[in-house]
């Protein structure tokens, strides 16, 4: 067995212990070190739980957008993949960049190019329904992920969101800030490389044509 005091500041509250049924693997030390990890966890638990709160987010949320980060996205896009696999369902994705954002930078710094990122995250997240993802892919690009939604619904939100876009950043950066689309329906067979990639395909169409939603074949 390997045990660890719960301390808080007024005392200790109580212990984390753990027992096995065949001797662990792993050396003592290092157990005693799980222990008391798990037991600080615990404590911060105790004492401010609205701040464990904030840590595990942080995990998940990019801090710049309130978007999903690139880990948190990747994972539910394969748990929403496997979901529609299960039950049958439609999946689609929106790949979204915005467009020439180096200009923003070049003209307000990166202080201004972040403003206008905070601002679209929050645009992005505000009109789409509360069973859809939006994530920051990197840099200027964000993917929403539509579960049970084909190509041509995903097509007319993505006209939407660069609405939305433009209007939220209207009297922000003293610059039109736009945004192309790129648009993929998932395929049974696919992974979710391959709904990304298919939909990174559409997005450079989408900004060959200039500020347009373009969608990917399936084939």
């Amino acid at each position: 067995m390997v045990a660890a005091p719960i301390r808080m500041p007024q005392g200790v509250a109580g212990a984390v212990c753990a027992g096995f049924h065949t001797s662990p693997a792993l050396p003592d030390r290092t157990l005693e070190w799980l222990a008391e990890s798990h037991a600080a966890l615990a404590a911060l638990c105790l004492e401010e739980p609205t701040g464990f709160r904030r840590l595990l987010a942080a995990a998940l949320v990019d801090g710049l957008t309130g978007c999903l980060n690139y880990s948190r996205l990747r994972e539910t896009l394969d748990e929403e993949i496997n979901r529609s696999r299960r039950h049958g369902r439609e999946l689609s994705c929106c790949f979204i960049d915005l467009d020439d954002f180096k200009r923003i930078n070049e003209l307000y710094g990166h202080p201004g190019g972040n403003r206008v990122l905070r601002v679209v995250g929050r645009a992005l997240m505000s009109a789409v329904r509360s069973c859809d993802y939006v994530g920051r892919y990197g840099g200027d690009e964000f993917v929403v992920v539509l579960p049970e939604s084909d190509a041509a619904h995903a097509a007319r939100l993505g006209r939407r969101l660069q609405a939305r876009i433009e209007q939220a950043t209207a009297d922000l950066a003293g610059e039109e800030v736009t945004a192309s689309v790129g648009i993929s329906q998932w395929h049974p067979e696919w992974s979710g490389d391959e709904l990304l990639a298919r939909a990174d395909g559409a997005l450079a169409t989408a900004k060959e044509r200039g500020r347009a939603v373009a969608v990917a074949d399936v084939g």
